[in-house]
């Protein structure tokens, strides 16, 4: 489990590199900005949700 936690946090990092140069990779970035604040906002809280990952 920590090798693929470990391979997310230098997936993330290596987006985060190659944005400035890398159109989709500053979209990723940009996008991902503030995403759970976002949603938190737009969700209903007493609402019934079901999470498909």
């Amino acid at each position: 489990m920590w090798i693929y936690n470990l391979g997310l946090v230098l997936y993330v990092w290596a987006i985060a590199l190659a944005s400035p140069w890398h159109r989709k990779a500053k979209l990723w970035i940009d996008g991902r900005k503030g995403l759970f604040r976002r949603m938190k906002e737009s969700i209903d809280p007493s609402a019934r949700i079901i999470w498909i990952h």
